[in-house]
């Protein structure tokens, strides 16, 4: 059996551990090892675990304490951000563990978890159930969430579960859910297993889907907190298409008992109507589950398996444009780059119409000044190493401005732009009267934007 090499999002490699997971779901070694330990001393072995990480992941203490300070700001000290920056990754150890050795044994005997758990507002989940359309349960990778799903068959003996499950190794998780009574449904191909997805609400059943932030470039970036995260598109979209609620629901440790007993808390349900366009709807819908699960992350800041890189893939918005570009060409990179993050993005009272007709008079003064650059990406005739400034992650109107700023000083230097790339710069320029229309009009753009 293959097993993927990937780093687990960068916590380090997790190769051998999935390989020894399958073996001991196999054999049933969980058993011997449950029988023989408390579950404290399993999540202490967790702990182990979490320092091994550490070293293997290489910069992952740094990276996390650096997600820290963007979700916190100065609510903390230096100290404080580095002890809870080791404890979040000691967490991911303990995380593991849980999973290999305590999950299956639950499954087992779910009365036994049962004892672990308590479920609150579940007048919510009745709430959803009562439209008789199926129920979208989407929740966040926050706390041991692993149990909740598994604890979810617990909530409605009478309803069929299911969870989508985008996981490179499905051997790792398929018996313990599957021994629980929660039908698992690989998420490789959305588009493919779509019509399966509004089938199974369809007959009145639930459908458990993670909340995951920060995936494809591709997916509606709106607000998370202050800041513009790709959200996904699959929760809307399949309430859109069935009409079943999207009931939210996150797990918390309980107060004083550890990681050893959980709330499951559900928030109330959504019903899903259409704004007067896809854009719209899913934008503010997004945005609204982004705002009710946020508070939870900053109330349990060492408790998020996901903060690993949202100081960077997560919401990093950087420019890029190819070394030795003049100030018309780079002004259509800039013109292409903004478009597409409007198109791509949605923020509540942006004006984006204002904001594109900026982008189609950048792109016209840029063509009218050098008229041999009409298409993007601009291609030199060799290969010359890209150039990148680092941008505002909070508002595509910042990103505007920064940009307008950035151009109308080119090709001087930037204080925007990476320290790294400062000593390759080596921009073409353009006659004086080009270069003073174009900054011309930038100015009168950026007076307009604002």
């Amino acid at each position: 059996m293959a097993f993927s090499r990937k780093s687990a999002g960068g916590w380090g490699p997790l190769g051998s551990i999935f390989r020894f997971a399958q073996v001991n779901f196999r054999y049933r070694l969980y058993e011997l090892v449950t029988r023989l330990l408390p579950e404290e001393v399993i999540h202490a072995f967790g702990y182990v675990l979490g320092d091994v990480l550490q070293g293997a992941g290489g910069n992952a203490k740094k990276r996390v304490f650096e997600a820290l300070r963007m979700l916190h700001h100065d609510r903390f000290t230096t100290r404080q951000y580095e002890k809870i920056a080791q404890h979040t990754i000691r967490f991911i150890g303990l995380l593991v563990m849980d999973t290999i050795f305590m999950l299956p044994r639950f499954t087992q005997d779910l009365t036994r978890l049962r004892r672990r758990l308590e479920f609150q507002n579940l007048h919510y989940y009745q709430e959803a159930a009562a439209y008789g359309t199926g129920i979208i349960i989407t929740s966040i990778h926050l706390s041991q969430f692993f149990r909740a799903l598994v604890a979810l068959p617990l909530i409605d003996p009478t309803k069929k579960m299911y969870a989508i499950a985008n996981m490179k190794n499905m051997e790792l998780y398929s018996l313990p859910f599957h021994q629980a009574g929660l039908k698992l449904i690989p998420a490789e191909n959305f588009p493919k297993i779509r019509p399966t997805l509004k089938r199974i609400l369809r007959e009145n059943n639930a459908l458990s889907i993670a909340w995951d932030m920060g995936g494809r470039a591709t997916q509606l970036k709106v607000k998370f907190l202050e800041y513009l995260v790709p959200s996904p598109g699959s929760v809307v979209s399949l309430a859109m298409d069935t009409g079943a609620p999207i009931l939210p629901a996150v797990v918390l440790p309980k107060r004083g008992c550890g990681y050893t007993r959980h709330v499951v808390k559900f928030l109330p349900p959504i019903i899903i109507k259409d704004k007067g366009s896809k854009k719209e709807t899913f934008g503010q819908y997004n945005t609204q589950l982004n705002a009710l699960f946020a508070p939870y992350f900053r109330q349990y800041p060492f408790l998020w398996e996901e903060i690993l890189g949202f100081d960077t893939w997560r919401t990093e918005r950087v420019f890029r444009f190819p070394n030795g570009a003049n100030l018309a060409q780079v002004t259509s990179l800039a013109a292409t780059y903004l478009q597409q993050l409007v198109d791509t993005s949605w923020e509540e009272g942006r004006e984006d119409e204002k904001i594109r007709n900026i982008c189609r008079s950048m792109q016209t003064i840029a063509n009218v000044t050098d008229p041999r650059f009409q298409s993007y990406p601009f291609q030199f005739q060799r290969k010359i190493r890209n150039i990148s400034i680092n941008l505002d992650r909070t508002s595509v109107v910042r990103i505007f401005e920064q940009l307008l700023d950035f151009l109308k000083e080119y090709p001087m230097e930037c204080g925007e732009m990476v320290e790294r790339d400062r000593k390759f710069f080596k921009p073409r320029g353009l006659p004086e009267e080009e270069t003073a229309a174009i900054t011309n009009e930038l100015e009168r753009l950026r007076e307009t934007l604002t």
